[in-house]
This record gives C-alpha cells, sequence and structure tokens, in this order.
C-alpha cells in the first residue's frame, strides 16, 4: 500500500512537471493562484471555487499547483469597516510585480464580490501570462540582418516592492461609544421609576468591554397625608463585559459590575419634616445588545437585575411619638433601557 501511494505521488509530480515542460514549449507560462481568507472573511469565496470560476470565465485551464508554477498571482481578502478589502498581485519568479489590483465593498455579504474578484483574477491572469509566443517550428524563416554591436547597458538589479500587510482587525483597536438612554426601574425608588441615563463604553484590546453609566430618577412621593415622603435618587456604574459577540452590524452581550449612589428622602406630615441623604451599594448583572441604525449611530437596549448591599428602611415619626413605615428598599431591584450610542473609532 506504502508503495503504491509513493508510485501515485511521483506520477502527480511528473504529471505537473510535464504540463509545465508542454506549457513553456507552446509559448505559455505555468501560472499558479494563492488565495488568502485573512481572520474575519471566512465566509469569502474559496480558493478552489474561485480558480473554477476564473478558468471558466475564461473558457480554459489556467492555473497549476504553485510548486511548479513560474509565474504566481497572490490576492487576499480581508475584512474593512464597513465591508471589504481585497488585494491581488501577481509577480514571476524574481519577485517582479506583472500586475495588481484593488477591490472595496461596502456591502455586509462577502459573496457580493464574488463576481468582480473573478474579473479581476482573469484580467490579472492574462496580463501574467502576457501574450502567446509561437514556438520555434512555427516561425516563418526571413533573412539574417546586420546589427551594428551597441555598448552593453547595465541594468539596475530588480527591487522587489514590499507587499502590504494585511489591515489590522479591529478587534485589537481601542473603540468607544457614548450615548443618552430612557430608563425605566422597580425597586429603584417606592413606585415604578423613570430616569434619564447616559451611558459610556469603551472596548479595549484583549480585555473586552468597560460599561460605565449614571443614571438620574425623577423624584416621587409615597405615604399617606400623616407621613409623606418625596424619594429621588442618582447613581453611578461601573462594569465589565468579556463576553460580548459583536459583529460590524449587531452585538449582543452580559455586564456584571457594581453600582453606588445616592437616595434622598423628605418626609413630611405631622411630626414635622426631615431631609436624608443615605448611600447606595449594589451589585448587577446586565445583558445588552446594540444594533448599527447607519454609521456612526448605534441603538442599544438592556436588562438590568441588581441585588443591594445597603437596604434602608425609611419611615416617618407622628407627633404622639409613634413610627410609620413609608418605603423599605427590596432586596432585588431590576431595570430595562433603551437609548443611542455614538461610535468613535475604527
Amino acid at each position: 500500500m506504502v508503495r503504491r501511494a509513493f508510485s501515485l505521488l511521483w506520477l502527480s509530480a511528473l504529471f505537473s512537471a510535464s504540463q509545465t515542460a508542454l506549457g513553456a514549449e507552446d509559448g505559455r507560462v505555468a501560472l499558479g493562484l494563492n488565495w488568502m481568507r485573512l481572520p474575519g472573511a471566512e465566509s469569502c469565496i474559496d480558493a478552489g471555487q474561485l480558480a473554477r470560476n476564473v478558468e471558466r470565465h475564461l473558457g480554459r485551464s489556467v492555473f497549476v499547483s504553485p510548486v511548479v508554477a513560474t509565474r504566481i498571482i497572490e490576492a487576499w481578502v480581508e475584512p474593512a469597516r464597513p465591508g471589504w478589502h481585497v488585494g491581488l498581485r501577481a509577480s514571476n519568479a524574481d519577485g517582479d510585480t506583472l500586475g495588481q489590483r484593488e477591490l472595496t465593498s461596502a456591502d455586509a455579504s462577502c459573496s457580493s464580490l464574488d463576481r468582480a474578484i473573478v474579473i479581476a483574477v482573469g484580467l490579472l491572469a492574462q496580463e501574467a501570462e502576457g501574450p502567446t509566443i509561437a514556438p520555434p517550428d512555427s516561425l516563418p524563416s526571413t533573412p539574417p540582418v546586420a546589427i551594428e554591436p551597441r555598448p552593453p547597458e547595465v541594468a539596475p538589479p530588480p527591487t522587489r516592492p514590499d507587499v502590504p500587510p494585511p489591515a489590522p482587525i479591529h478587534g485589537n483597536e481601542l473603540r468607544a461609544e457614548l450615548g443618552p438612554a430612557l430608563d425605566l426601574g422597580w425597586g429603584i425608588l417606592p413606585r415604578t421609576a423613570v430616569g434619564l441615563a447616559m451611558r459610556v463604553a469603551i472596548h479595549l484590546p484583549r480585555w473586552g468591554t468597560i460599561d460605565v453609566g449614571s443614571r438620574l430618577w425623577w423624584p416621587q412621593a409615597e405615604g399617606s397625608a400623616d407621613a409623606r415622603g418625596s424619594f429621588s435618587r442618582i447613581d453611578l456604574s461601573v462594569g465589565l463585559c468579556p463576553f460580548v459577540a459583536a459583529s460590524d452590524a449587531a452585538g449582543l452581550g452580559f455586564c456584571a459590575g457594581v453600582m453606588g449612589g445616592v437616595v434622598t428622602a423628605q418626609g413630611t406630615g405631622s411630626g414635622g419634616s426631615e431631609t436624608l441623604n443615605r448611600p447606595l451599594l449594589e451589585t448587577y448583572g446586565r445583558l445588552l445588545g446594540h444594533l448599527r441604525v447607519f454609521a456612526p449611530f448605534w441603538l442599544t437596549g438592556s436588562v438590568t437585575i441588581g441585588a443591594p448591599l445597603t437596604r434602608w428602611t425609611f419611615y416617618h415619626r407622628l407627633g404622639d411619638g409613634s413610627e410609620t413605615d413609608v418605603w423599605a428598599m427590596p432586596a432585588l431591584t431590576g431595570g430595562a433601557e433603551i437609548g443611542l450610542l455614538l461610535h468613535f473609532g475604527p
């Protein structure tokens, strides 16, 4: 079995070499194709399909194995913001550039570039192959022409142009979003609370996303005519979102962090009035998503559950010295948010 496999490999190499020799004899070069899909471009056309489409487009066999090729077409595709970028370059065995192309597309689907890539590779293949040279036996006989000797010209050594490096993946670049939001909260104040928020998301390379937000809640009153309180609240949250999955058009992630702030209670009633400021501290988990509306604006939404570490009970002391509860903070809080973010960065 091993001997048979070795024989097949030897025959395949011999066949490729013979194809190259035959191509050289009939005036054609042996052309290879090296097609690369950089990280993030795995959905683009693969090398085998691209080669078959180019040969179908040109109506003939074009490519041989890069191992025996005398000229090569190097091409790559990479994600851009927005869309895709394709670079193509043809060179000979000495590394001299025979032609090059660049393609870009702002379409979210890489398949929108398939037809353009096939046409560009086909044109570059024709440039790399050059004009067909007739075999020596078929050349017409012509009388010799006397050529006067000329002094030899020394050509400068060919320089191989540097191939541009692939563009960096945007996940390794600093980005940020900033924008306002509208909040609804349960357990934040005595009844369903409405607040305004400002959100900042900072995407750090290799660390994840830092989620920062501040919220101001509209005051609301609670209690009876004899013991009534007015409550308001402001808080600031900081969280880390290491599990954010995002694309150029949408994203979904989970954040966890801490929230601190101040709740202000002002009580009035038969026993007098009093204003209290109590500190707040709680942990929270936040499920969030965002959707690109149009560059650079994103629509964002989230659902949050919090566990207060400080739980206050607010009461009013009546004129006879007795006390009546006005509001006791719950063990869990919840909220929903919708907002608009302005994107900064690549």
